[in-house]
């Protein structure tokens, strides 16, 4: 929900590039709410696009209280929660989103991180679509034509756009903030590696005729690809997992998987030419441009794709050098030196080295301790916490102490 608040400000002049709110140690204490909230990662002061590409629920409840409840309220409901979307299906849900005026003093801060609300994957498909189409909720449909025996178009389906919801310069603002989110963000592993991804993770708490169950959750992901000229948008979601509870564990890679099969498909409704303008260097300087249904893949430099056989439905063939089956090699690097380096910037370092990373307390614990504070990498018994200059695979997790 943190994209459509972030959206709401915005359109309503709220907030400014060079704003910013303290999100403190990863602990907030509010005056009447029995549990407080809580954030999985400690960005301390920072702008609503930090807020966005660590999902702080801080940051967003402290942000979301320049809204009224009613210009809250309106904001979720013109990205098309509380209603059924308009498809012609006769059980659709509408899912919920209570009117202000049955709101408690706290709801104001739980519906801006997703709680007190209940919304279907087709709801926040087109809720998400809206930054994709440049700031319009269009209503989604089932079929696209229908054919005669004979061959010839009997009904084809033009797109309506239910309002506008917010202007274009905002809706691309959200989308551009929704690249950084799998791009440095706590969407790293649904990243591609020749395309653009912009997306959002979410992991609410799972509920049972309606009550929310402690243990309980139900992952998802949202992703806008290419992110650059977005042509799907894709809802992955998970009903209570085992194992990580985390969506950027679970529901991104997925996505991931899910776009990679489309990409490779001969028969996926991409435009291909569109598709091609969208392709970003890779490290290797190596592109896949798809996959035959025959034959077997092989790897091509990228100087020598001729884009324009890749529109419509023509398949670019692409041959590897080994076996599909055989797994990638995963590249051995030193761990950084980050001892000394302000938070963001260590996980920057780390990032880009290739590593993922968890933050921890100098006394075991996860979450908490100071938000800008500096930090040393952990050794201890962990054997996924190596120390700087140690070598490590590509995509090993790496653990930051805070050290005050």
């Amino acid at each position: 929900m943190k994209p459509f608040i972030a959206a709401g400000l915005l359109a309503r002049g709220r907030v400014r590039d060079d704003d910013s709110v303290d999100t403190g140690n990863g602990v907030l204490e509010i005056k009447g709410r029995a549990n407080p909230i809580r954030d999985e990662h400690l960005i301390g002061r920072a702008p609503l696009a930090e807020v966005l590409r660590w999902s702080s629920n801080i940051g967003i409840v402290k942000f979301a209280e320049r809204l009224s409840n009613a210009e809250e309220y309106e904001t979720l409901r013109d990205f098309g929660f509380g209603t059924p979307t308009g498809l012609s299906y006769p059980t659709e849900s509408g899912g919920i989103l209570r009117a202000p005026g049955s709101w408690s003093s706290q709801s104001s801060h739980s519906m801006a991180m997703g709680y007190e609300v209940s919304v279907t994957p087709l709801q926040l498909a087109a809720a998400y679509a809206v930054f994709a189409n440049g700031g319009e909720l269009i209503e989604p449909a089932i079929v696209k034509e229908v054919r005669s025996p004979d061959g010839s178009v009997r009904y084809r389906h033009t797109s309506r756009v239910v309002r506008r919801v917010v202007p274009k310069p905002v809706a691309d603002k959200i989308r551009h903030m929704l690249l950084d989110v799998v791009d440095e963000g706590t969407a790293l592993q649904a990243a591609l590696d020749n395309y653009l991804l912009a997306g959002k993770t979410g992991t609410p708490r799972g509920t049972v005729r309606g009550r929310y169950v402690a243990g309980r959750y139900n992952p998802n992901f949202v992703g806008l690809f290419p992110g650059d000229a977005p042509q799907y948008v894709i809802v992955v979601k998970l009903a209570a997992p085992q194992g990580s509870i985390f969506a950027a564990q679970t529901a991104a890679p997925v996505t991931k998987a899910i776009l990679q099969a489309a990409i490779a498909a001969r028969d996926a409704a991409l435009d291909r030419t569109k598709l091609a303008s969208s392709v970003v260097p890779s490290k290797t300087g190596f592109a896949y441009q798809g996959v035959a249904p025959v034959g077997t893949p092989r790897l091509v430099a990228r100087s020598s794709v001729d884009d324009s056989a890749v529109g419509g439905s023509v398949p670019f063939v692409a041959t590897l050098p080994m076996p599909l089956s055989a797994p990638a090699p995963r590249t051995i690097r030193p761990v950084p030196d980050v001892a000394g380096l302000r938070l963001r910037d260590a996980v920057r370092s780390l990032h880009n080295a290739g590593f993922r990373v968890q933050l921890a307390r100098a006394d075991g614990g996860r979450g908490a301790g100071a938000a800008i504070g500096r930090v040393s990498l952990v050794t201890g018994a962990a054997s996924t916490s190596p120390a700087a200059g140690e070598m490590a695979p590509a995509g090993t997790l790496v653990r930051l102490l805070l050290d005050h």
